[in-house]
């Protein structure tokens, strides 16, 4: 396995295991700790999410008020260097 490869396979098992544990039952908030890093950016609804701390309030506010909800993976991709990952999912 090339290095590219094994980039893009690493970023992309990292954006799955962070669909898998936060979002997943049994859902676990905490575990943003250790699968993002601080200088990262989420836009949800046109607003960005800027730090850990603001990304955890934000998914528990979410799993407060959306109750037995199932989480799907539909794809997920990167550039080139593995720098920048996408993640499309939908909630039913």
């Amino acid at each position: 396995m090339g290095k590219d490869e094994m980039a893009y396979r690493n970023s992309v098992v990292i954006v799955l295991n962070f669909c898998n544990e936060v979002w997943k039952q049994p859902q676990n908030p905490d575990a943003i700790d250790r699968l993002v890093t601080e200088d990262f950016i989420l836009t949800s609804g046109g607003n960005d999410i800027c730090s850990r701390q603001e990304l955890k309030r934000w998914v528990k506010r979410f799993q407060a008020q959306v109750h037995d909800f199932q989480f799907h993976v539909v794809e997920s991709f990167q550039n080139a260097d593995g720098s920048r990952v996408a993640s499309r999912w939908r909630v039913t």
